[in-house]
C-alpha cells in the first residue's frame, strides 16, 4: 500500500524555509549556500531515480516450474518470465546462454522493475 509522503513532507518544507529566511536576514551568503545544495542534492536525487537502460545479453537460464524461466544478468540480478511458448522454445537447452534484449529500471544503480522484449528474437 503506497504511503502518502506530504505529513511529513509540508512540516520539512516549512522548517527549511524557516531557516533559509533567517539565514538571508542573518547571513546572505549562508542562506545562498543553503539554497544552492539543497537544489543540488534534489537534481542528483532526480538524476539517480527512474533511470531506464536498454540491454540486449547473453543469459544464462533455468527452468524450474512449470511455465516460469529464471533468468540471470552478467550482475547477477535474477529475472522471470512466465511464457509456455519460452518453455517449449528452449526445451533441451538448459544451461546455455540466450541473448535476451530486455529494459531495466535503475534506482541508484539497483535494478527496481525490468521489462523483457524477446528472448533469442522471440517476444515473451
Amino acid at each position: 500500500m503506497p504511503v502518502n509522503p506530504l505529513p511529513v513532507l509540508i512540516p520539512l518544507v516549512c522548517i527549511w524555509a524557516a531557516i533559509v529566511f533567517v539565514l538571508m536576514r542573518w547571513w546572505k551568503c549562508a542562506g545562498w549556500l543553503l539554497s544552492a545544495g539543497t537544489a543540488l542534492l534534489i537534481a542528483v536525487w532526480f538524476l539517480n531515480t527512474s533511470v531506464e537502460r536498454p540491454n540486449i545479453e547473453p543469459m544464462r537460464f533455468e527452468t524450474e516450474f512449470e511455465g516460469t524461466v529464471f533468468l540471470t544478468t552478467a550482475r547477477g540480478e535474477r529475472l522471470t518470465v512466465n511464457s509456455q511458448r519460452l518453455i517449449a522454445l528452449l526445451h533441451g537447452q538448459e544451461g546455455t546462454e540466450v541473448r535476451v534484449a530486455w529494459v531495466g529500471t535503475y534506482d541508484w544503480g539497483r535494478l527496481r522493475a525490468y521489462s523483457i522484449q524477446a528472448i533469442d528474437g522471440v517476444a515473451p
